[in-house]
């Protein structure tokens, strides 16, 4: 709670603001006064929050996880062979090349 946000997050204040609001509308979250859960503080983990501008579109709420050592110890349930980053692309065109061709009997889609 000392350390603060990340520097992005002081420059993007009012994006996280409104960012925080709209998930606190939705229902995504709620938002607790510190005086509420600094008694909790030896169970509570807080990471500090931050944004990444986007070129052409609007900035994204990060929050940084390893400052609170939660990716250390999140169970790793998922199989390795499902965390493919970086090859999507390549899988979408390989699937769009080798699609079986349409039915013949069937009329061109005009879309």
């Amino acid at each position: 709670m000392l350390r603060g946000g990340h520097g992005s997050a002081k420059q993007y204040h009012q994006f996280l603001r409104d960012e925080m609001a709209d998930m606190v509308r939705q229902g995504y979250w709620t938002v607790l006064p510190y005086r509420r859960v600094r008694t909790l503080l030896k169970r509570l983990r807080l990471s500090p929050p931050g944004v990444v501008p986007q070129r052409d579109r609007r900035p994204r709420t990060i929050v940084d996880y390893t400052f609170s050592n939660v990716n250390q110890d999140t169970a790793q349930l998922s199989p390795t062979a499902a965390m493919q980053f970086g090859k999507a692309l390549h899988r979408l065109l390989h699937r769009i090349r080798f699609a079986p061709p349409p039915p013949q009997n069937t009329a061109p889609c005009i879309c």
